[in-house]
């Protein structure tokens, strides 16, 4: 792949460019899937919506709710009061931000008859007053003392989903294959082009056709540009958490002891080192070794190949009999060389696993529907425990949440339903949320991998990006351009 990558840059060094260099090119492993931050759950749109629209809450460097568009009260443990700041831009068509287009936001989500994602992990709201334009008030069923920190939903406009108040504005979004948007500041526009090969994306790069891609590539892709004099990289660590997820309703990977024994046959620590260049950290947890709620101590799990063989010896299967599992993945060539490595590792240990690829948007679908029995994925901006509500309680199972793997777990739910209705000290909470996590860790719905670093590419055009923890595309509200000749590249 490299070698074929050197020899069209080779080719193509001389050419003649004729490029707008007034844009600014984002490329995108993957194209959102929708920038109605009502629906969206997808990394790309996530990402995206974060420039257009702004939220109740927002999150602070250290994964701390702080305010965002609102300031907030807990009146009782079921009672909430979201004040609007005063001064917050204006909607991007010239309108005023109020209370209700808060309410017509939140309303929508929790209609069930709009299929909202989030709907589930917000299922105890029980009523929403508007008091009058700056404030509103949230009454809830039970009680939750992180309340606030699920209202990270961006507000778009009531009278359309396209129109939010962020730094940024829409201003071409017929194809999310291509999403321009303009920064209101000084009507800099930036276009995000899906380019899903990450070698065109880097040959797009270096021939300058786009600017900035980030994360999604390969270490001898990230190698290779090191050493490339027209672009700037730089890495930190990052929160974006890998794992492999099982469909709890198939006859197979219901099985706990055959997903036990998957998690002892994967060399986790092997696949850092050779396919991701040593960029990522081993995980045990959905949330950050950064988080608060984080306990520094909890159970973890090695790569004990022979362990995993006696566990599936004494499940009932044997040379006669091994286990044949469909794994699920996208085209991306990286994501392709570490399930083909997954493959052969748990071949090693008596487990045949078939390899299906596809292009995002199927893949993405079959997620959602539950149409798998082992796929791997990855979760971005991880900001509060209520992740764990989201995705393993029983109440969420989609459309209502992003419980994918259908996963019913009576504990879980119990100690789900109790942890946020206790005290504010975030060493107690800690202890509730390490519960949870030991149970997921011997159940094993999850299979945690990693979190990878954040790498970005610039070219020297582009001044002030710079990354964040989670890989959002915040800093694109700073980043400047160098005036370049434009002809010969």
């Amino acid at each position: 792949m490299l070698r074929a990558l050197l020899l069209v840059v080779i080719f193509l060094s001389g050419c003649q460019q004729d490029i707008e260099m007034s844009v600014v090119r984002f490329g995108l492993q993957s194209a959102p899937i929708t920038l109605d931050p009502r629906m969206a759950t997808d990394a790309s749109a996530e990402r995206i919506n974060r420039l257009i629209y702004k939220a109740l809450v927002d999150v602070d460097e250290k994964l701390e709710t702080v305010p965002g568009l609102t300031t907030w009260q807990m009146i009782t443990p079921v009672h909430y009061r979201f004040t609007l700041k005063p001064n917050i831009s204006r909607f991007h068509n010239g309108a005023e931000l109020t209370t209700q287009d808060i309410l017509a936001c939140y309303e929508y989500i929790l209609d069930i008859k709009n299929a909202s994602p989030h709907q589930g992990n917000l299922a105890h709201i029980k009523n929403i007053k508007v008091l009058d334009d700056t404030r509103v008030d949230f009454y809830l069923s039970r009680k939750d003392i992180l309340f606030p920190s699920k209202l990270s939903i961006g507000i778009p406009s009531a009278a359309s989903a396209g129109i939010g108040n962020g730094t940024f504005k829409i201003i071409n979004r017929d194809s999310m294959a291509t999403v321009i948007l303009q920064r209101i500041a000084d009507k800099q526009l930036f276009e995000f082009v899906h380019v899903s090969d990450p070698s065109i994306r880097v040959l797009k790069l270096l021939r300058g056709e786009l600017d900035i891609i980030q994360n999604d590539l390969s270490s001898e892709l990230i190698g290779y540009l090191k050493n490339k004099d027209e672009v700037l990289l730089q890495s930190n660590k990052g929160s974006t958490f890998s794992y492999i997820g099982f469909n709890m309703d198939d006859p197979l990977t219901s099985d706990q002891q055959l997903r036990k024994s998957i998690s002892l046959a994967i060399n986790r620590q092997q696949l850092i080192n050779t396919l991701l260049g040593g960029r990522a950290e081993l995980s045990h947890s959905v949330l950050p070794l950064q988080h608060w709620a984080r306990k520094m101590k909890m159970p973890t799990f090695s790569y004990q190949p022979e362990q995993a063989k006696a566990i599936l010896l004494k499940a009932g299967y044997d040379d006669n009999n091994r286990p044949h599992i469909i794994y699920k993945t996208t085209t991306d060539p990286l994501r392709l060389r570490i399930a083909t490595v997954i493959q052969q590792q748990l071949s090693e240990v008596g487990i045949e696993m078939e390899i299906r690829s596809y292009d995002w948007g199927t893949f993405y679908g079959d997620i959602k529907s539950g149409n798998f029995q082992m796929y791997s994925l990855s979760w971005v901006g991880i900001n509060s425990p209520d992740i764990y509500q989201t995705v393993f309680h029983s109440d969420s199972v989609p459309p209502k949440g992003a419980n994918r793997g259908r996963y019913k777990n009576a504990v879980v739910d119990k100690l789900l339903d109790d942890v946020f209705s206790m005290t504010t000290d975030t060493q107690l909470l800690a202890e509730s949320i390490d519960s949870v996590q030991r149970v997921l860790l011997e159940d094993l719905p999850y299979i945690p991998l990693w979190f990878e670093d954040n790498i970005a590419i610039t070219s020297k055009r582009i001044q002030g990006y710079s990354l964040s923890l989670n890989g959002n595309y915040d800093a694109l509200s700073k980043v400047s351009l160098v005036p370049v000749i434009k002809g010969e590249h």
